[in-house]
């Protein structure tokens, strides 16, 4: 019962009167899709890597279907694909911000 009050009240606030913006500078937002980038690509980096292991280990030990290490370079590659998304994202906000100073 106190859990469900306490998500009531979180959602009563109202935005209508202003815009909010977590990140409102150019460097704020660009330092942070950096963080993004990075964390990501490591993720991505060790999902490939993990992937590719595990389907190595399957073709040294003959053994049945990996769908491990399948699933585990599909995550990879989907994760490659959004941190170069993050990327071309950020090139675009160095240009803004190159454009507006």
């Amino acid at each position: 019962l106190h859990g469900q009050r306490l998500i009531g009240f979180l959602f009563t606030q109202n935005f209508s009167q202003c815009s909010f913006e977590l990140f409102s500078d150019f460097d704020s937002r660009i330092r942070h899709l950096k963080r993004i980038i990075s964390l990501i690509g490591v993720l991505a980096g060790l999902n490939l890597g993990l992937g590719i292991y595990n389907i190595g280990l399957f073709f040294m030990l003959e053994t049945a279907i990996n769908l491990v290490g399948f699933i585990s370079i599909a995550i990879g590659f989907w994760a490659l694909w959004g941190t170069l998304r993050l990327i071309k994202k950020k090139k675009m906000l160095v240009r803004e911000k190159q454009i507006f100073e």
